[in-house]
């Protein structure tokens, strides 16, 4: 049996094409270092508190902090071979058995 025809308006929800792309939050670098600092700060009190109680414990003497590596690579390129205008280099030397060719000048 078919439903009645309702008095009530059309509540069809028309999308938005603002809202389809979902996008990832991105955070300005200030706030990341800030978060990172807070961070080391917050590890360096734990530290010196678990020090405090147990110096023994620490025969290398008092803990710090380790900073993180301002750069990561895997076959870092050196500023020498930067600055004689390589472009590429790749530290396997059995790259060139294999037949790789530098494009180096």
């Amino acid at each position: 049996m078919p439903k009645e025809p309702s008095s009530l308006p059309d509540t069809q929800v028309e999308p938005d094409s603002t809202l389809d792309k979902r996008t990832r939050r991105t955070f300005k670098l200030e706030y990341n270092l800030r978060i990172l600092q807070a961070a080391m700060a917050r590890k360096q009190e734990a530290l010196d508190l678990r020090y405090a109680l147990n110096p023994e414990r620490f025969v290398r003497g008092r803990p710090t902090v380790k900073l993180r590596p301002s750069e990561v690579a895997i076959n870092p390129i050196s500023d020498e071979y930067i600055a004689k205008g390589i472009i590429d280099t790749v530290n396997f030397p059995t790259l060139r058995a294999a037949g790789y060719v530098s494009n180096a000048i």
